[in-house]
């Protein structure tokens, strides 16, 4: 048996590099206030189009609001291989036994300690065949839930801008940043090799003789994304029946530069290669793409609430990744559909908007660029003071309603009225590791911007 197959397999797939909007994380305050068109923060233009008028306050004259450094920041999830650690060293200490009296035993000569060897064939296939069961159960259990995904993320400094221009009647905003994400996972089979029962054993070196074709899967790559916007209110629509209040449409053309890859490796080898190796070979035979994706907005905004809707990616863009999969000898590009992907959001607020609850729900589910299913929930309160010596705070909640559906607590203080704001993401399932318990996602932004 491979003591080095079980080792390899666990480590990479935990231990390997680690929304579809197309963004890669969240942004700033955004990661606490959701989804929502909100003047609270400028990064709320990267979500839907027609924040940008909002953004600025144009009542009061203002023609350009801008970010300083709008996001930098990133996240961490993890599967819930509960304790797999312990397993893992048990079935090992198991495996080196197993090992040790084999060898003895096919070495064994007159006066060998009898209860250093297997008595029969028949002993050492029960004892193979009971760690191997051991092994294809754990191996099993890691397929489900052995995983690590991690993003990071960071805008452009100055970005996002929002600016108005003579004579237009709208906004125009611009934004841009950088997101590099990555995830691994455990792809298993079960081990093979071992005959049905003992009656199949001539030779006790046959209980060195099986194998597995399971797999570790990478997936990664770095995105880097402009996006263009105008947006504007509708003078002609002031109300709608009892309703009063403002429409607003916003519509933004976002550029993706991509280079992503796709690498799946056996664990178990033949030849001498080193599994990381592979993988970080793989990643580096990244492949280099480009598409556009149209996004439109609006919002209905009143004296003390307004609603949003979101329609993303309408033309479904599409990127190319490279593919290495040395199990079925195949290699090239695979293509990832941007599908389209439809928000809501809503919020109920004073008229300065010192006090705010919001909440944004994307109405249908996408995948990601790693092909994680991404339908996300959020709602959260905020406190926006007037005053720049007064924090401004905010507290959320955020559930992914596909996949393994996590779910997450964000909370986020904004110093010098949301001039500088820290937020964090702690989600609420955990997994076991050395007997502690964790949280199974962890995240943590930090932006500048100019305040509203």
């Amino acid at each position: 048996m491979k003591k080095q197959l079980l080792c390899s397999a666990i480590t990479l797939a935990l231990a390997a590099p680690a929304q579809a909007a197309v963004l890669i994380g969240s942004y700033g305050a955004s990661t606490t206030l959701g989804q929502v068109a909100s003047p609270t923060t400028i990064n709320s233009v990267r979500y839907n189009p027609a924040a940008g008028y909002i953004a600025l306050d144009i009542n009061n004259n203002e023609s350009m609001r801008f970010g300083y450094w709008s996001q930098i920041g990133g996240s961490v999830e993890f599967g819930k291989a509960d304790n797999f650690e312990d397993d893992i060293d048990r079935l090992i200490s198991d495996l080196d036994d197993f090992n040790d009296k084999l060898d003895a035993t096919i070495n064994a000569t007159m006066g060998t300690n009898p209860s250093s060897i297997f008595a029969s064939e028949t002993e050492a296939f029960n004892t193979a065949k009971g760690i191997e069961t051991d092994f294809n159960s754990l191996l099993e259990t890691f397929g489900d839930d052995g995983r690590i995904k991690a993003s990071f993320s960071s805008s452009i400094p100055g970005l996002p801008v929002v600016f108005q221009v003579p004579k237009l009647p709208g906004v125009i905003s611009l934004d841009a940043g950088v997101g590099f994400v990555s995830s691994a996972t455990f792809k298993d089979a079960p081990f093979s090799g071992l005959p049905a029962d003992a009656s199949g054993i001539t030779d006790y070196n046959q209980l060195n003789d099986f194998k597995t074709d399971s797999q570790v899967v990478v997936k990664g790559g770095t995105l880097f994304q402009v996006g263009l916007g105008y947006s504007q209110p509708i003078s002609s629509i002031r109300e709608i029946g009892p309703l009063q209040g403002e429409l607003i449409l916003g519509a933004k053309a976002n550029l993706y530069i991509a280079s992503l890859a796709s690498v799946k490796t056996k664990v178990d080898r033949d030849d001498d290669k080193d599994v990381g190796d592979l993988i970080s070979d793989g990643l580096e035979e990244s492949e280099d793409s480009t598409a556009i994706g149209i996004d439109v907005g609006a919002v209905w905004a009143a004296e003390n609430y307004q609603l949003g809707l979101t329609l993303k990616n309408l033309n479904s863009p599409e990127l190319e990744s490279s593919l290495s999969d040395d199990l079925n000898t195949t290699s090239g590009t695979q293509t990832i559909s941007l599908d389209p992907q439809t928000t809501v959001d809503g919020a109920a607020f004073l008229k300065d908007r010192m006090f705010m609850l919001a909440g944004s729900m994307d109405l249908n589910k996408v995948d990601d660029l790693v092909g994680d299913e991404v339908q996300m929930m959020h709602v959260s309160g905020s406190f926006f003071p007037a005053s720049t010596l007064i924090p401004t705070i905010r507290l959320g909640y955020e559930k992914n309603l596909v996949g393994e559906e996590l779910s997450a607590i964000n909370a986020g203080i904004g110093l010098f009225r949301g001039v500088m704001n820290l937020d964090a993401t702690y989600g609420l399932e955990t997994t076991e590791v050395d007997g502690d318990s964790i949280p199974r996602r962890l995240g943590i932004q930090l932006s500048f911007e100019e305040t509203f």
